[in-house]
């Protein structure tokens, strides 16, 4: 885990799996691009894989409290637990603008000061399945939308996945996007 003061990895357009561990109290912090991302910031292509992996307590001065995929490919998320994450922008556990095939996964108890309490979608197409999505709250910002999820200029196609028990208007709300429930 991380001391409170950094973010944990900072992955630069390479393919990386990250496996069975727990990333807690990462802290994201300075100006752009450093306030990104709390426990993970992967920037400028590349693809990452998180399987079975816990993260839990980290924070972002901007986006992604505990993690933001910006760019890339093919991100996959499996097997994993995001609670308790903050960020001060948009997606209080993730932030997305690339393409993400999430799948076994809960989201819970996370917190943004802007869109998505629980994942911000702004690019890409993100594919959900057979995953929970609950008690994530946006803290701050009155305008603030998809308590969540929140997706704009993307495509979301949700199956088999709980999205109940967030706070703001909506669960999900979305801006120009595509979307798919079955």
């Amino acid at each position: 885990g991380g001391s409170g003061t950094n973010r944990i990895f900072y992955i630069n357009g390479a393919t990386v799996t990250i496996k069975g561990v727990t990333l807690q109290n990462g802290n994201s912090t300075g100006s752009s691009p450093s306030r990104w991302g709390g426990a993970i910031m992967q920037n400028n292509g590349g693809s990452l894989w998180l399987d079975a992996v816990l993260l839990q307590n980290n924070s972002s001065t901007s986006g992604g409290g505990a993690v933001i995929l910006f760019n890339g490919a093919n991100h996959r998320i499996t097997n994993s637990t995001f609670k308790n994450n903050n960020a001060e922008g948009n997606g209080g556990a993730i932030n997305i603008a690339g393409s993400l095939f999430m799948a076994n996964t809960t989201i819970s108890g996370n917190r943004s000061n802007g869109f998505g309490g629980g994942i911000a979608i702004g690019a890409g197409t993100t594919t959900i399945r057979n995953s929970t999505i609950t008690l994530n709250r946006f803290v701050f910002n009155q305008n603030a939308m998809g308590g969540g999820i929140f997706f704009e200029n993307s495509t979301l196609n949700l199956g088999n996945t709980i999205v109940a028990g967030n706070t703001v208007p909506a669960p999900i709300t979305f801006r120009r996007p595509d979307i798919a429930i079955g």
